[in-house]
């Protein structure tokens, strides 16, 4: 049986952890305009969420660049998956209302899903920051899902990849970027 490095795929949580820290200062930031006292559940679960990212990812990082092999790419798919759905549930459960972890972690898994289903009743009063999490929640996993397929059809030789490595000499292969990528994807859907 050959056992798995966990490192990159440690080291790319922590990275997502990071991210989805930075995404929560953008609810903290409408509940501080419509002047809600809750936004401080955001900056806290931000500092947490970026502390223990970090810590991750620096703890896991090495110098030497490391390309995943195909079963380190399906962990890597579950454990993104699963640390931002338990990462985005941190601000339900924080904040103002009595949410609890089961109802929180739904709510976070309906987002990052972009299934859409919620269990906060009365949806239209609830504060700025909250109605803000939800769609970020969405949008990353919307981008998520294409980013994942873009990083994952390469490993399981689907797509115009297989047949572009075929066609192009060793000499002249095109490189694939997904951080490039990404970019391209995901900027086009941020509309100010």
């Amino acid at each position: 049986m050959i056992m798995i490095d966990f490192r990159p795929i440690l080291n790319i949580c922590g990275l997502l952890m990071v991210i989805m820290a930075v995404a929560m200062i953008f609810p903290a930031l409408a509940d501080i305009a419509s002047n809600n006292p809750d936004f401080n559940v955001f900056i806290t679960t931000a500092a947490l969420t970026a502390f223990i990212g970090g810590a991750l990812y620096l703890a896991t990082r090495t110098d030497v660049p490391t390309e995943l092999s195909r079963r380190q790419a399906f962990a890597l798919t579950t454990g993104a998956w699963l640390s931002v759905s338990l990462v985005g549930a941190l601000p339900f459960v924080f904040y103002g209302g009595s949410m609890s972890w089961a109802d929180a972690i739904f709510e976070s898994v309906s987002g990052i899903t972009t299934t859409g289903a919620t269990v906060i009743s009365g949806l239209e009063a609830q504060p700025p920051g909250i109605l803000l999490w939800r769609h970020v929640l969405q949008w990353i996993g919307g981008v998520g899902v294409i980013l994942m397929a873009i990083i994952m059809l390469p490993f399981l030789g689907v797509g115009g990849c297989s047949f572009l490595k075929q066609k192009i000499p060793n000499d002249r292969a095109a490189s694939f970027r997904a951080p490039d990528s990404s970019w391209f994807i995901s900027v086009p859907f941020i509309r100010p």
